[in-house]
């Protein structure tokens, strides 16, 4: 089903339908088996809207999630000086200022563009997925315009909890001011 509401064109079947499923549900629990699908617009409506802020609540939790607490990122920051990461790469909060790799600088930002890049082939869902792909398995995508580096990205074999700190820190990361930005794609 696609309906229009104004320019507003939407398909919660084809593109969610656990979603449409979940929130039809609350809505016959609210109102009673009176719920039909397939009902007047005002029903499909209210499980529109249901569903988007569904995945506005359900994408803000993951984010939150993600970036874990102060304690996480600090391990995290730890690590990434530990395992010398900055001696491949830029980060502003970690005062490196590698160039073998790419720059670190909004990481978490470049990960979630990634992973939506149609060139992306990676296995990654989400941008922490993509982060944790990139330092265990760097060979499964490679950054555009590092490819050719005689500089390979080494694999680390991590404790999960390593692992989980590592990323929360790198999710985190926000360009630095005056940070350079990388080119296009890195």
């Amino acid at each position: 089903m696609v309906r229009e509401f104004g320019a507003c064109a939407y398909s919660l079947p084809r593109k969610i339908p656990y979603i449409r499923s979940f929130a039809l549900s609350c809505l016959r629990a609210c109102a009673g088996s009176r719920i039909e699908e397939g009902g007047d617009d005002s029903v499909d409506r209210i499980v529109w809207s249901f569903g988007v802020l569904a995945i506005v609540v359900g994408v803000g939790t993951a984010v939150v999630r993600a970036q874990g607490s102060a304690p996480l990122r600090e391990r995290g920051a730890q690590l990434y000086r530990q395992l010398y990461c900055g001696m491949c790469h830029t980060l502003g909060a970690a005062q490196t200022r590698g160039s073998f790799g790419p720059e670190h600088n909004d990481i978490g930002a470049v990960a979630a563009a990634r992973v939506a890049d149609p060139s992306y082939h990676g296995d990654a869902d989400d941008a922490a997925g993509y982060l944790r792909e990139s330092i265990t398995a760097p060979a499964a995508y490679l950054a555009p315009g590092w490819a050719m580096s005689s500089h390979a990205m080494p694999a680390y074999d991590l404790s999960e909890q390593d692992l989980d700190a590592l990323v929360a820190f790198l999710l985190a990361q926000a360009a630095s001011p005056g940070a350079t930005r990388p080119p296009e794609g890195r």
